[in-house]
Formats: C-alpha cells, sequence, structure tokens
C-alpha cells in the first residue's frame, strides 16, 4: 500500500474522531496527536490536525483544554515555528486567563517546555514574561509555582548579565528583597506572600461590575486620578468603586496587596471576560466579540455573486460594510470593486438577498487573486500631489482628546501622536489623503493617563513617551518597510518606568 494512500485512510479516520460531539472521544484522540501528526506529515499536520485542535479551546469542558495543552508541545515542535508563533502562542496566552484554573497551570507547563526547547526568540520570552509575571501572587499556589518554573527556564535562556538587566527588572516587584542567584530556592524564599482567595474573588466581583476597575485598583491616595476620575466618570459609577474599595480595605487590605491587585488588574479583567463568556454558552446565549475591543480595526470588503438574475447586466459588486460601533453587516451602494493592502476582493457562494443580515451568517467567502493593477478606480488614487501647499490633507479623528504632541520617524515612514486619552497612536505617512483609509496603523495603550510628551529614540523605531501620572514607557513600534505594502504589527514594550511620588505641574511635565 503506498503512504498516500495509507495517510489519506488515516485522515478519513482522523476527522470523524477530531468532530466527535463526545468530549471523551476527542481527549482520547489528543494522547496519541504527535504520532498522528508524524504519520500524517507536516502539511496536513498543519491544515487538517491543528486547525481543528484549535477549536478545542472555546469548549465548554475544561478537561479537553487540558488535554489540549498536555500535547501541544509535540505538535508546536513538529509543525514548526512559524505555525507556534502565529496560532498557537497567541491562544496560549489568552489562556492564561482561562476560568478554570487548572488550565491556566497546564498553559504555564506547556509554555516552559516550549521555552526549554528554545523555539521562542528572547524579544517574545521577554513579552511572555511581563505577561506571566503578576501570576507570582496568584492566590492558587499551583498557579504560583507554574509562573515561578515558567520565569526559572526563561532565565536560563539568557546570559548573567542579560537576566539581571532585561528579565530581572520585571520580576523584582514581586520580590520582597533581592536575591543573589537565579534558582528556585532563592526566588521562593525572596518572593512575596500571595493575595488572599478572599482579597481576589472580591477584587474579581468589583471588575465584574465596575468597568473602571483596572483605573481605579492601585490607585488610593493619588490625587491625579480623583480629579482624572470625577472628569471621566459618572458620579454613581465612582460611589461604587468607592464601596468596593472600602470592602477591600475592611477585608485587611494593605497597601502592598493594592498594589498586587494594580498588577494583576489586566489578568483580572481578561478573566472576568473569560467567565462570562462560559456562562453564556453553558446559558446557551451568542457571545458577543466586539473588534474595539481586542484591538482589530474594520476594513472594507468587496463582495461579487457569480449569480445574476439578468446575465446581460453587467457584473456589479455588492459592497458590505462592517460598521465599528455594532459589529453588524449592513449592505451600502453598488461600487466598483478594487484591491489593495486593506480591501480584499471576494465572491458569494449564494446570491445576494433583500435582507443581508438573514443569508449573511450561512455564506461563504472565496478569496479572489488580486488584478495586475492594485487600484482600478480612478476615484481611489492618491490626490494630495496635486494640493496645494498648506491644503487639508487628512481629518484623523481617532483620539478622544487632546492631541498634545505630534512626532514624526527619523526616517520618516510614519508619525506618532500622544493624547490625554492615554494613547499614542501611529499613522503612515504613505497612507493619508486616501479617503477610505485615515485610519491609524498601531496604538499603544499601556500608559494609563494622560500622554502628555513623547520622542522618538534617535536613529529607531522607538518611542519614549511620559504620561501625567509618573510612567515614563519606551517602545518600540513594529514597522517592515521597504516595500510598496509597508506592514505594521502591534507596539512592543521595550522598558517601563514609574516616578512615584512626584506631582505633576500645570502643563502635564513631571517635576
Amino acid at each position: 500500500m503506498a503512504l498516500s494512500t495509507l495517510q489519506s485512510q488515516l485522515q478519513d479516520h482522523a476527522v470523524t474522531l477530531l468532530v466527535d460531539p463526545d468530549s471523551t472521544v476527542r481527549r482520547a484522540l489528543l494522547g496519541g496527536m504527535t504520532r498522528l501528526c508524524v504519520a500524517l506529515g507536516r502539511r496536513r499536520a498543519n491544515d487538517l490536525l491543528l486547525s481543528h485542535m484549535l477549536t478545542y479551546l472555546n469548549d465548554n469542558d475544561w478537561l479537553l483544554r487540558c488535554a489540549f495543552f498536555e500535547t501541544i508541545v509535540g505538535v508546536a515542535t513538529f509543525v514548526g515555528g512559524r505555525s507556534l508563533e502565529e496560532y498557537i502562542l497567541p491562544l496560549m496566552v489568552q489562556s492564561l486567563a482561562d476560568a478554570e484554573e487548572y488550565v491556566i497551570e497546564r498553559v504555564l507547563s506547556a509554555m516552559a517546555s516550549l521555552t526549554s526547547l528554545g523555539l521562542f526568540q528572547k524579544s517574545t520570552v521577554r513579552e511572555l514574561v511581563s505577561t506571566v509575571a503578576p501570576l507570582m501572587c496568584h492566590p492558587n499556589d499551583w498557579i504560583r509555582w507554574g509562573a515561578i518554573s515558567f520565569v526559572l527556564t526563561c532565565g536560563k535562556l539568557f546570559t548573567l548579565p542579560d537576566f539581571w538587566s532585561i528579565l530581572y527588572p520585571i520580576i523584582r516587584p514581586m520580590l520582597a528583597n533581592d536575591i543573589t542567584e537565579l534558582d528556585q530556592t532563592h526566588l521562593m524564599a525572596a518572593l512575596k506572600p500571595p493575595l488572599s482567595r478572599a482579597l481576589f474573588d472580591l477584587a474579581l466581583t468589583w471588575a465584574g461590575k465596575s468597568k473602571s476597575f483596572a483605573n481605579v485598583i492601585g490607585q488610593s491616595g493619588n490625587v491625579d486620578r480623583v480629579v482624572n476620575s470625577h472628569l471621566t466618570q459618572p458620579t454613581r459609577q465612582l460611589a461604587e468603586d468607592d464601596q468596593y474599595m472600602e470592602k477591600l480595605q475592611h477585608m485587611g487590605m494593605t497597601v502592598d496587596d493594592e498594589k498586587k491587585l494594580h498588577r494583576m488588574r489586566k489578568y483580572i479583567t481578561k478573566l472576568v471576560e473569560s467567565k462570562q463568556n462560559i456562562a453564556d454558552m453553558e446559558a446557551g446565549q451568542p457571545v458577543s466579540v466586539f473588534l474595539r475591543n481586542v484591538g482589530v480595526t474594520a476594513r472594507t470588503t468587496f463582495l461579487t455573486s457569480p449569480w445574476e438574475a439578468n446575465p446581460s447586466e453587467d457584473k456589479a459588486a455588492k459592497l458590505v460594510c462592517l460598521d465599528e460601533s455594532t459589529e453588524t453587516l449592513s449592505p451600502k451602494v453598488e461600487a466598483k470593486t478594487s484591491v489593495n493592502n486593506t480591501n480584499a476582493e471576494a465572491k458569494l457562494e449564494m446570491p445576494l438577498q433583500e435582507s443581508l443580515a438573514d443569508t449573511i451568517s450561512v455564506m461563504e467567502l472565496t478569496l479572489e487573486e488580486p488584478p495586475s493593477n492594485p487600484v482600478d478606480d480612478p476615484s481611489l488614487l492618491d490626490t494630495t500631489k496635486s494640493l496645494p501647499p498648506g491644503a487639508l490633507v487628512a481629518h484623523l479623528t481617532e483620539h478622544t482628546a487632546a492631541v498634545n504632541q505630534v512626532c514624526l520617524a527619523p526616517d520618516h515612514a510614519f508619525f506618532a501622536t500622544c493624547s490625554d486619552d492615554g494613547t499614542v497612536k501611529i499613522w503612515d505617512c504613505s497612507r493619508l489623503g486616501r479617503h477610505f483609509d485615515n485610519t491609524s496603523r498601531s496604538t499603544y495603550y499601556e500608559l494609563e493617563g494622560p500622554v502628555k510628551c513623547m520622542t522618538f529614540i534617535e536613529g529607531r523605531h522607538c518611542i519614549a513617551a511620559a504620561a501625567s501620572n509618573g510612567a515614563i514607557h519606551v517602545f518600540r513600534v513594529d514597522y517592515k518597510g521597504g516595500s510598496s505594502a509597508p506592514q505594521y504589527g502591534r507596539c512592543h514594550s521595550v522598558f517601563e518606568f514609574s516616578l512615584e511620588g512626584e506631582q505633576p505641574a500645570d502643563n502635564g511635565v513631571l517635576v
């Protein structure tokens, strides 16, 4: 029997088991998934096995999610680094806020194993340590030990100078005193006591009731926070936040405990969302995903239908625009199709009905190859070259508060703006003036206060920004140029400083 024939038969049986409605069958299949990947080959493992496995993370059965992380190390090693970084790792980071704590421990164990195999770059390892470090004060001992084991594993990949200068500043806030050697004994002895379960559960309740939890916790006594809160939040919300803060203090929350909750605020917020999604799925309610909350900017998609009521009529495209505020598809007027870096031409496998909302859930989209000329419609061409000096090129409206500074990158590829809304936005210079893409290419959210000033690091795509709350962050803009289609990724934090105790002047500059 030929190898291809045997692989085809294995594939047919594997598909049947992969989609079996009984989670027990799928858990049993995961036990031998690594050997099955080797038998089917890398291409089938990526296209068939991995694509089905990733859907298991949305299953209500937490044992199935645990089985996924127990077998993902062997699968990730076989399918290669690209699939690991693009598909597996983002879902692993997301699962660090799983509603079931044992799943989190399995995620940490899998991440430590993958790190020990050298499958992550050092820049990726640093980001993972920043994400995992707050879990070192988690009330669950298994999660704490998993986080410590992961940090120790990451430390072995760095030389001693790199560890003390790059990784140690990240974990130092979790330690009661400095350590002289990187080993389990010294790290466990220096670790601060964990949060109590009562404080952690009350913080979860607070985060579930109030969206301002992440902005309030850890800021007690901060005059600047109190002033900004009264300007941006209703009185009723402020009273509720104060009540939860008083409850935490009555339960024995110390200043150090509040700092721990402040460092865990992102994890707690994601954990609340995860628990709510699980509850909605168990209740049979649809889970809504808001694109703006996950950092996705809506783009335009052109849909064409191969079915025509009258063959003599010219084929026209139906333009469907994804509205960011409602995340629903709404039909627009007919428009000529074109393809560029943010637009895609697609084909509907069924005719368009009068009510698109009734059929959008069952239609399939097939992406077509872009035409040789990326812009067919003259109305979409860049018209900025014909404008006189001083003319308005673009009206950028994404910031929700005053813009304090605009800085141009050293190579003039893009520019950055900082605002009192707490964000730094990156704008592509080459795409200004095109009416369909006056949107930022990346946004940095981590300063958590009005951003008053910033500057580019000379000769690099790195920005140093300062906020009125005393935070100073240096972050790198993920930019890949050198082609007709520059690519932008998310901004990566390099260093974070906090000038605690400093009072901002009237102009927002720390003195």
